[in-house]
């Protein structure tokens, strides 16, 4: 399938200051770029990782206890990458910035793009070098620069419809269960990204209807998995 970029008619926008957000990204990329080590370009590239962001549950309780169910969900995605077993277990909001910088070498997305998680689209393939790794990393952003939602999610809060748009700027990092051992010459490995929706909305609280999308972007990542198919 292929992912579509668009409005779906009127929106509540989040008000800002114009430039302020792409200031801020540029600081902190210049920052990560200074401080962490660059990706070295090796001529060997390991088999194809294939990645399927999807929610295999669309409904669920609200943090009060009121029914939800999301019709529309989609996801801005600006990149994915595996984290080799050598790195830090956890990395500093500085390392993690280089995340919207493309790597060249090919363990990268090449470019953003929104997803439909209730559709289960593909969020596109990676091809990393050959190695051992042990976590999936996936940068979620605005899916235009200047004014565009990160999230955006349609449907019905115990009777009540909602059609809402969420801001953030995140990277998910999702361990293996084990780790993935590539090779020069691989066949291609299938990782999916499951997001326990039920769990998510959770925590959303039922009032205010228009702040449901925030909430529940907020919650999405300790809600998510990635595992490889046919574990």
């Amino acid at each position: 399938m292929t992912a579509t970029i668009g409005r779906i008619g009127a929106r509540r926008r989040r008000p800002y200051v114009p430039g302020v957000r792409a200031t801020v990204l540029g600081l902190i990329l210049s920052a990560a770029m200074a401080m962490t080590p660059s990706c070295v370009l090796v001529a060997e590239r390991a088999g194809a990782v294939e990645l399927t962001l999807s929610v295999p549950t669309a409904s669920g309780l609200s943090a009060d206890g009121r029914p939800l169910t999301v019709d529309a969900l989609e996801l801005g995605v600006a990149d994915a990458w595996l984290e080799p077993c050598a790195a830090r277990a956890s990395l500093s909001l500085i390392g993690r910035a280089y995340a919207l910088h493309p790597d060249a070498g090919g363990n990268s997305l090449g470019g953003p793009r929104v997803v439909s998680l209730v559709d289960g689209e593909p969020i596109g393939a990676l091809s990393p070098p050959p190695g051992r790794w042990c976590a999936l990393l996936v940068a979620v952003a605005p899916h235009d620069a200047l004014d565009g939602w990160t999230l955006h999610a349609e449907g019905d809060l115990d009777g009540r419809r909602f059609d809402g748009e969420g801001y953030a700027m995140q990277v998910w990092r999702l361990p293996l269960a084990a780790p993935l051992e590539l090779s020069e010459g691989a066949p291609p490995v299938a990782l999916e990204v499951a997001v326990d929706l039920p769990r998510a909305l959770a925590d959303v609280p039922a009032r205010p209807v228009d702040d449901v999308a925030q909430a529940l972007l907020l919650a999405l990542e300790p809600a998510a998995r990635v595992r490889a198919l046919g574990e």
